[in-house]
């Protein structure tokens, strides 16, 4: 589904306005966040998994790293977070291209290449797991270290709806009254 197509434009959209402005206030983020995973899922339903993985890989990091922010290795739960997102991050936009160059490099020097089935790359996930790793990093590591307040639980805006990133990537909205 597109932006400008018909059935978003007629369909997806009136019906998930409708549902956010009939949902209850403290719940209108799940709302979004499950209108975002229905609208990805129209193009692709397998990579729903691996962006619905990557919240929850965040979530629960977060959450580690919240709960043992007074111990000395703390810092090892935001390394791990991190790796696991550039992990995925990497397997997808690399592996085809390591691949064949490994391949290429076995048959320079006479062995035999390998193959891979080739991998498709989902569409924004170098977006969204640049958002991951702000919300983790920016959001939850540092916000941690001034201990001036515990991470965003789903009744707030944060990570799983985007707000997080449009603050940190576009602060002055507050300031000129964007929502």
């Amino acid at each position: 589904m597109v932006f400008s197509s018909n059935l978003f434009v007629f369909l997806f959209l009136p019906l998930f306005l409708s549902a956010y402005y009939l949902t209850p206030g403290r719940w209108r983020n799940w709302t979004i966040l499950l209108g975002s995973y229905l609208f990805y899922a129209w193009w692709r339903p397998d990579f729903l998994l691996l962006f619905v993985a990557i919240t929850l890989w965040n979530y629960v990091f977060a959450l580690a790293i919240q709960k043992y922010r007074e111990h000395p290795r703390c810092f090892y739960w935001l390394v791990v977070g991190v790796a696991g997102d550039l992990a995925a991050l990497g397997y997808f936009k690399y592996a085809n291209f390591g691949v064949d160059s490994i391949s290429a490099l076995m048959v320079s020097v006479g062995l035999n290449p390998f193959y891979l089935e080739t991998i498709i790359l989902p569409l924004g996930i170098s977006f969204y797991t640049f958002q991951a790793l702000a919300y983790l990093v920016a959001e939850v590591w540092i916000v941690q270290q001034s201990r001036q307040q515990t991470i965003q639980t789903p009744q707030q805006p944060g990570f799983v709806e985007g707000r997080s990133a449009w603050d940190l990537f576009l602060p002055q909205h507050g300031a000129i009254g964007v929502p």
